[in-house]
């Protein structure tokens, strides 16, 4: 059983720079918004096959794409 589904998302970061898309795996049933607003203050994600951990205070828009 799948417990986690793959979303391609751009996220622009505080300082104005664009990840264009970056991997995200979210919890079967969450949406993208679930998950930033949710209690974690981090957010995986994986860029260029390389994987990163971002604290979401530092993210200022995502979007799926």
């Amino acid at each position: 059983m799948e417990t986690h589904k793959l979303s391609i998302v751009t996220v622009t970061l505080t300082d104005g720079s664009r990840w264009i898309d970056c991997e995200i795996f979210l919890p079967t049933g969450d949406r993208v918004s679930d998950v930033m607003n949710d209690e974690r203050k981090f957010l995986p994600l994986r860029r260029d096959g390389k994987e990163f951990v971002i604290h979401k205070d530092q993210i200022s828009f995502l979007t799926e794409s």
